[in-house]
């Protein structure tokens, strides 16, 4: 299943880190003109994203788009009201 999200670099970093459970080399995916991060996810199950210029392309299972979802409408722990705090990615 392949889905679009719209997002920030900040945003793709936090959902990155929440995601991934283990980080694995993109070879089928060799040669081509853009990042791509391969791993298993939180749910065990294998899946792919593709960074764009306006966010990311995620290619998995359909639990994980849902925790896509949750972990982008969750707070972040580092955050403060919208506010940056030194040291954090103010999501």
């Amino acid at each position: 299943m392949l889905k679009r999200y719209a997002c920030t670099r900040a945003e793709l970093s936090c959902i990155i880190g929440n995601l991934f459970v283990e980080l694995s080399p993109p070879c089928e995916h060799c040669g081509e003109d853009t990042l791509t991060i391969t791993g298993t996810t939180v749910t065990g199950s294998k899946a792919t994203i593709f960074v764009t210029a306006v966010g990311f392309d995620f290619e998995g299972c359909a639990d994980d788009t849902v925790l896509i979802d949750r972990i982008r409408k969750g707070r972040c722990i580092n955050a403060e009201a919208g506010a940056r705090k030194k040291g954090t990615f103010g999501i």
